[in-house]
């Protein structure tokens, strides 16, 4: 009876260890999206918006948002930046970002 007390109270503690990992990791799926990019050292104006499904990874943990799109992208979040909360109850958080090659994302 010791054996199968101990089995139980290790087995809730690597559960309780797992749903507190999952906490800090958040998934978002896209509907649209829209990018500004570089030309001539310039940046352009808002494309406009597409159609698209990807899933977003937001890993608070190892401060990491990864994008499952056709071409995977990884990013370390290097700074928390600011989270407001809009008059609609809308949520915003910003964060700055390197990407896998070490370039600071904007």
């Amino acid at each position: 009876m010791d054996n199968m007390r101990r089995l139980v109270s290790v087995i809730f503690l690597f559960f309780s260890m797992c749903c507190y990992a999952e906490d800090n990791i958040r998934y978002y799926e896209t509907t649209s999206f829209s990018y500004k990019k570089v030309v001539n050292g310039e940046w352009t104006d808002w494309s406009e918006w597409e159609d698209s499904g990807m899933i977003i990874t937001l890993n608070l943990t190892k401060d990491i948002v990864e994008i499952l799109s056709p071409k995977a992208q990884i990013y370390n979040i290097t700074e928390y930046n600011d989270f407001n909360i809009d008059k609609d109850g809308g949520r915003t958080a910003k964060f700055s970002f390197v990407d896998q090659e070490g370039y600071k994302v904007l």
